[in-house]
Order: C-alpha cells, then sequence, then structure tokens
C-alpha cells in the first residue's frame, strides 16, 4: 500500500514539474521575444504596466517551475499564486473572454500547483504510516 502510495505521488510530481517547466518556459520566451521585437522594430518605448506585470508574473511562475525539482510545497504555493495573479491580471486588462484567456495562461500553472501539492501530500502521509508502523 505503502510503496503503491509513493509511486501516485512520484507520477504526480513528475507529470506537474513537466506541465510547469514547458508553460513557463514557453511563457518566458515568448516575452522575451515580445521584448526584442518592441526594441528592435518599434525604436525604444517605455514599457506599459500591463507588460511589466504580465512579465513579472511570469518570472514568478518560472521561479515556481524551478522550485518543483527541490520544494514541492512552497511551489505548488507559488505556481497557484501565479495563476491567481494571472486570473486578476487578466480580468484587469484583458478585453474580452477573460476565462478561455486565463484558461492558456493561468490553468496550467493551477493545475501543475494542485499535482504538486497532492504529490507532496501523499508523500508526507506515506511517511506518517512508515513512523507509525516502525513505532509499532
Amino acid at each position: 500500500m505503502h510503496n503503491q502510495q509513493q509511486k501516485v505521488a512520484t507520477r504526480l510530481k513528475l507529470i506537474a514539474q513537466i506541465i510547469a517547466s514547458i508553460t513557463a518556459v514557453f511563457f518566458v520566451a515568448f516575452l522575451i521575444a515580445e521584448i526584442i521585437s518592441n526594441l528592435v522594430y518599434e525604436g525604444q518605448e517605455p514599457f506599459e504596466t500591463a507588460g511589466l506585470i504580465l512579465g513579472l508574473l511570469q518570472l514568478l511562475a518560472l521561479a515556481g517551475a524551478i522550485l518543483t525539482w527541490w520544494r514541492e510545497r512552497i511551489a505548488s504555493l507559488i505556481l497557484c499564486l501565479a495563476s491567481l495573479g494571472l486570473g486578476i491580471h487578466i480580468a484587469v486588462y484583458a478585453g474580452r473572454n477573460h476565462f478561455i484567456t486565463w484558461l492558456m495562461l493561468g490553468s496550467p500553472y493551477l493545475i501543475a500547483g494542485s499535482l504538486l501539492f497532492i504529490s507532496w501530500w501523499l508523500t508526507k502521509a506515506n511517511e506518517r504510516k512508515l513512523e507509525a508502523n516502525l513505532k509499532a
């Protein structure tokens, strides 16, 4: 039973790491390309507040994706906060179709954060059961 639970936790963690890493790297690369495009083709323009906030939220998500390899609970919190921040950002700055936009930008981080938290919870529950068995 304990071994099966640990296998599930490990698989959930791996899936969360893959989702968070691919999504964060893609969107950070997209933002870097947008910055380069603005500087090269349109001259130096000041950054807009919306773009700056979006970039910071994506960097937060990238930090969460990196932390998934070492600190599952903190990384899951950061990824869920990034998803929430993107939802708020979209609600304030996006024109239409807020939910669809959030599904593309924010939901991968929420899914990865949730899977990572479940993985962490299963691992801790497994450790508690093992400690209880050793004491008995």
